[in-house]
């Protein structure tokens, strides 16, 4: 296997991870089925590939200088740090979906150019994964969270939030996480509404409501600090039978029906009722 194809199945691999650990079981193989096409012999979807890996490659490989003996994980200090790490290891798969999705013939060739609402995709997803992780992650020696958020609560290291005596404030710092995350709900939504086929729209809606699920059942649960929590597999599968409602929801030429989707609501709905005054600002989202 030469260097490019390597890249492409590291490529394929990073993202049926990051989309499989939102998805219900039922919907992994129209994922794995979905991505294998990616690395075969047709040149238009290796050329995207191609792209997307160079620029990932490089991105990541400049977090990794970062990392010292004392940190072989490089810390994420500020919200753009974050942010473009977080672009780096997964809005740009959401963009290489999008030109696989254009070269396709399954959607429209200008999905390709949406490169602001393909990255807020990937970036809802990741983040999401990253929040509800924080247990797995500080265990095994990695800190994603950036300290710009868990630093103004008083904590010097990420492994302190895990500590049962601060538990308040790592809540308060998590209630941070979410809101972050929920920075790029209403742009996952707005890429939602400009698909037109319904397995595209099954690949990417499943995983964007579970992670809308996920931050749900995950904000002010201090759950999080103790183990990894999961969405129950009986509501995974009413989410994923909600979906084809969803896209007609969504590209319904009707203003009422383009309201914001029902399934979102429900999940999001319940947060502000567990906000504290420190995580007040929970409730300007809703």
């Amino acid at each position: 296997m030469d260097q490019d194809q390597m890249r492409m199945t590291g490529l394929s691999s990073l993202n049926s991870r990051m989309f499989r650990r939102n998805l219900p079981t039922s919907s992994q193989s129209e994922l794995s089925t979905t991505m294998s096409h990616g690395v075969g012999a047709d040149g238009r979807y290796q050329t995207v590939i191609q792209d997307i890996a160079k620029k990932m490659g490089a991105g990541m490989a400049d977090f990794a200088a970062l990392s010292t003996p004392e940190k072989p994980v490089a810390e994420v200090n500020t919200l753009d740090d974050y942010d473009l790490y977080c672009h780096y290891v997964a809005g740009l798969v959401g963009e290489g979906l999008s030109g696989i999705f254009a070269v396709s013939g399954k959607e429209r060739e200008w999905i390709a150019d949406q490169l602001t609402l393909s990255n807020s995709m990937g970036l809802l997803l990741q983040k999401t994964n990253i929040f509800r992780d924080i247990k797995e992650d500080v265990d095994e020696g990695r800190g994603f969270w950036p300290r710009a958020i868990w630093g103004k609560h008083g904590f010097n290291s990420m492994a302190e939030l895990l500590d049962p005596a601060r538990e308040k404030e790592a809540l308060f710092a998590s209630s941070e996480m979410v809101l972050d995350a929920l920075r790029h709900a209403v742009d996952a939504l707005d890429y939602l509404t400009l698909l037109r086929t319904q397995s595209v729209f099954n690949f990417v809606a499943i995983p964007a409501v579970m992670a809308i699920a996920t931050l749900e059942r995950c904000f002010m649960n201090p759950d999080i600090l103790k183990k990894n929590v999961k969405i129950r597999r009986g509501e995974a599968i009413r989410v994923s039978h909600h979906i084809h409602d969803l896209m007609t929801m969504l590209t319904s030429s009707s203003s009422t029906e383009r309201s914001t989707p029902e399934t979102y609501h429900t999940f999001s709905e319940s947060m502000p009722r567990r906000s504290t005054p420190r995580s007040h600002e929970m409730t300007l989202i809703f």
